[in-house]
Parts: structure tokens; sequence; C-alpha cells
């Protein structure tokens, strides 16, 4: 039976997808713990920032930023449907397991649409105390409420949709996809970088990447493979944010190995590309409105018509 001192030992690894594991395990045996409240990324990393400090220090906000997407994915996979095995059925996805059914969990009505943080689970713990929690955290937004329910449900069937269409465009020229690398880099973006790069694949080129699912090894591993392979020096920050974002695809897809690997995580990255401002530029602190692209425009401008 796990115990809530295990989850320091996955800290110091580095292991958001064994501690979330653990975690969801624990409330699943009827710990009293806290779950994030909320279903996007910023609400939802609030949330472990509340409930890292009571289980030990040492965590990265590398870290926290995978354990912060790997929930959420994990949830999203899940269907965002709050059932009284919601913590088993997390456990469930992450082992890779037929997930169990239950009833789903009544939860308030009144329930914000917007916010975040961390619910307290009752006394007594356990996937009922979850639901209870999620539902009545001020100032939250529950996992319960149903119109973040519709909004997950519409995102998983987006992501599909987008990756089918991103299988079915045209690749750029390794010329073209050798720019936007380029381009990505000296603006520090993370997806709008690792798409076209990883995308050489479908022209015969393995990509150089990290070897490692260890978050220091990629971090020490793109440095080295941004200078030899580009001759730039990533900034610390971009580092940070390129080898997180690598930590959370790698635990996600697995390390690619063929080509067919490459291509398939460029494509989930196509379809879950995270939103990024990227190193400021006089043009972008330019106070002039920024035209809205849609998902097909992205989509020609990385992978041609």
């Amino acid at each position: 039976m796990s115990q809530t001192s295990d989850l320091n030992g996955y800290i110091s690894a580095q292991d958001a997808k064994g501690f979330l594991r653990t975690y969801m395990e624990l409330v699943s045996g009827g710990q009293n713990l806290s779950i994030p409240t909320g279903l996007e990324p910023q609400p939802a990393k609030e949330g472990w920032l509340q409930i890292l400090p009571g289980i030990g220090g040492g965590y990265t906000d590398e870290f926290v930023d995978a354990l912060t997407d790997f929930w959420l994915q994990t949830v999203k996979q899940q269907g965002g449907t709050l059932t009284e095995t919601f913590a088993e059925e997390i456990v469930a996805i992450i082992d890779g397991r037929p997930k169990p059914k239950g009833k789903a969990a009544a939860a308030s009505s009144d329930a914000p649409a917007a916010g975040g943080g961390a619910a307290p689970a009752p006394a007594g713990g356990g996937t009922a105390a979850v639901a209870q929690a999620a539902a009545s955290a001020p100032g939250s937004s529950a996992v319960a409420n149903s119109s973040q329910l519709d909004t997950v449900a519409s995102d998983i069937s987006s992501s599909y949709y987008k990756e089918q269409d991103a299988r079915d465009t045209k690749p750029l020229s390794k010329a073209e996809l050798d720019s936007q690398v380029q381009k990505a880099l000296e603006s520090e973006r993370v997806d709008r970088f690792l798409i076209p790069y990883l995308s050489l694949s479908r022209h015969g080129i393995k990509p150089v990447v990290p070897k490692s699912s260890v978050i220091t090894m990629i971090r020490s591993q793109w440095e080295e493979i941004l200078l030899n392979e580009f001759h730039i020096m990533g900034s610390t920050e971009y580092i940070q944010k390129l080898s997180a974002r690598w930590f959370y695809l790698v635990n996600q897809k697995g390390l690619p190995i063929g080509l067919n690997d490459f291509e398939a995580l460029s494509f989930f990255i196509v379809a879950n590309e995270k939103e990024e401002e990227g190193k400021k530029t006089a043009t972008s602190q330019s106070t002039q409105p920024k035209a809205r692209t849609g998902f097909m425009g992205k989509l020609k401008s990385l992978f041609g018509g």
C-alpha cells in the first residue's frame, strides 16, 4: 500500500507520472488529500502549487509543469466526468487498464465557471469526497462543472480531428522546415520548434533528440543538441521550457526511435499545441492588433497546403 511519504521519492526523481499515479491511489484509498480544480493549465498549475508544499520540498518548475500537463491530459482521457470512481479511473488510465465504471457524483450547481486552485477532500477521503471537494471549492472551477465537461469533450474531439488534418496535409519542403526551426529558436518558441524539427522525419531525416526520460538529463542533452546542431546557446528559461515539454511528451508517447515515431509525435504536438509567448521582440511588443489565425491557417504554415 502506498504511503504519502512515497510521493517525495517521485518528486526527487522528477517522475510526474509516478507521482500522479501514487497520489490518486492514495485518494482512492481514503487519504484526505486535495486535488487541483479547473480544466485550464494555469488554474490547474496553481492548484498543484498549493498542494505540493504540504507534501515536501525539492520540486522544480519543470516538475510542476510536467505534472500539470500530465494531470490535464489524463483527466481529458478520463472524459472529464466526475464519477464515484474518479480516482480509480485516473489510476487505470495511467496504468493503461480499462476504466472502472461508476455513477456520476453529485456536484453543486453553483460551482463557479472560472478561477482555480486546490480543493480539500473532506474527512473520509475517497472519490466521493473528491467529487464534493471539486464541486464546492470556493472561487474555483470544479471538474464536475457541466460547462467544463462540455469543454473537455470538445477538446478531445478537436484534438483528434486536428491530428487527422495534420496527417492528411502535405509536408513542407526541407528548406521550409529548416527555416521554421531557425525562426522558432530565435523567438524561443517550444512547440513551434518541435513541430517542424520532428517533421523532418517526413523527409527521411531522423532528428537528434534527448535519449532520456529523466528531466536533468533531458535538460543537459537539449543544451548540447542546440549547440551542436544549431550553434545556439539557448537561454536558461527556454531550455527549461523545452525540457519540461519534452519530458511531458516522452511520458505520454514514449521515446521516439524510428521515423514513424518522430512523425507521429509531430502530429500529436500539432493536435495539442500549447499557446506560448516566446521571446519578446520589438515587433511582438507593438501596440498593433494581432490578426487571429485559425487552426487550418496554422496547419498550412507548418505543413504546407
